[in-house]
Order: structure tokens, then C-alpha cells, then sequence
């Protein structure tokens, strides 16, 4: 099984009456601990950051998608046991607020040389911020760094992105199932798989103003 929407009564319902089944993607039901095959967006959320620390960056703006569940909250996770860890400045709504969508006031510390680098969650909000600071006369990386939270692969834009696993993820999956169906005693336990960061045109080294 897969997805975002999926009925949590109906996954419980099936845990409890013991139908053999794994879920791709991490799904928290309470008192039904299923198997989940689980992209570990959180290492690799933290790894985009440290890629980004060791560019010279240390003024962050992250970008929220208004989506919610497991694997953003997972990515949020990631990100912030990252800039925790590293003593990064991030002022932004999306980080402080938790707040969705992408703020003037973000884009105005971008343009003034206070944030320069920017994490966002979706190719969608990546490829609009892009876009109001040509508006402005800037660019990307030239301006501001740029890293996706979610996989690029198919954009015009060659962005610095988190790269999930798909087949590695599918064959784990069926092969849990086989194993469950064959012998019902079998853990059931869950998996995690490590995303791939992928480096893209969109990063490079602090090159205005100071870091912080």
C-alpha cells in the first residue's frame, strides 16, 4: 500500500484482523505498528543543510509546503535537528511559524543579502521563488543558494534535490510481503531506505555580504 490519503481506520482494521500487507511510506497509526518500507527524508534533509554549511552558508530561509504527514514532517525533522546542530540562523515564517507559502519577506532578505540560502520543500515553490527574483534581477546561485526537499529529476532546472530510491523502495517492499505470506511468524518490522542527495546548479559558495 501507498500514499498520503489512505483511511487510517482501514489500515488499523486490517493490522488487527492480521492481513499480510506493508506500507511504503511512514504511516503512524495508533496501537498498529504495520511494516512501513520508509524513505529516510530526515538524514537526507539534514545532509542538504550541511551541503549548504559547508558552501560558507549560515543565513537560511525554509520554504513550507501547506501539505501535512509523516514525510514532511519527516523532512522538517531533518532540517531543523540540522540547523540546530550546525548554530544556523533561520528567521523565516516557515521555520519559526511553521507557516506555508513563500513570504515577500523572505524574498526581501534574499534581495538585501541577509538570507543566502533557501531550502524549500517542492520543485513547484523552488521554480515561483526562481522566478520573483529574476523579477528583481536575480538569480540563482549567483543571489542565493537554492535546495529541494523532494526529487527533480524531471525539471528544466538542474536543482540540488533529495533523490528517493522508487525501485530499491519497491523491491524491498514485495520482498517483506513474500516473506510475511510465507510465514506468518515473521518480524514485521519496518525499513528504512537512504535517499540519495543529489548536487545540482542551484548551490555554490557564499559570494555577498557576510556569514553568519
Amino acid at each position: 500500500l501507498l500514499g498520503m490519503s489512505p483511511d487510517r481506520d482501514e489500515l488499523a482494521r486490517l493490522w488487527h484482523e492480521g492481513y499480510p500487507f506493508v506500507h511504503i511510506g511512514r504511516r503512524e497509526v495508533l496501537g498498529a505498528p504495520f511494516p512501513c518500507i520508509i524513505p529516510d527524508y530526515r538524514r537526507a534533509a539534514a545532509e542538504i543543510v550541511r551541503r549548504l554549511f559547508d558552501h560558507g552558508h549560515r543565513t537560511f530561509a525554509y520554504v513550507r509546503e501547506s501539505i501535512e504527514g509523516e514525510p514532511y514532517d519527516d523532512r522538517r525533522a531533518g532540517y531543523r535537528s540540522a540547523v540546530a546542530e550546525l548554530g544556523i540562523q533561520d528567521d523565516s515564517p516557515g521555520f519559526l511559524r511553521d507557516e506555508s507559502g513563500l513570504f515577500d519577506e523572505v524574498v526581501d532578505a534574499i534581495a538585501d543579502g541577509s538570507v543566502t540560502a533557501a531550502v524549500v520543500e517542492s520543485e513547484r515553490i523552488a521554480e515561483t521563488l526562481r522566478g520573483r527574483l529574476e523579477a528583481r534581477g536575480l538569480s540563482i546561485p549567483e543571489d542565493v543558494s537554492v535546495s529541494v526537499l523532494e526529487d527533480t529529476s524531471d525539471a528544466g532546472v538542474n536543482w540540488e534535490n533529495l533523490r528517493i530510491p522508487r525501485k530499491q523502495i519497491g523491491r524491498i517492499a514485495v520482498d517483506r510481503l513474500i516473506e510475511m505470506v510465507e510465514d506468518p511468524d515473521a518480524p514485521r518490522e519496518s525499513v528504512l531506505v537512504a535517499c540519495d542527495v543529489v548536487p545540482g546548479d542551484t548551490i555554490a559558495a557564499i559570494r555577498r555580504g557576510v556569514a553568519r
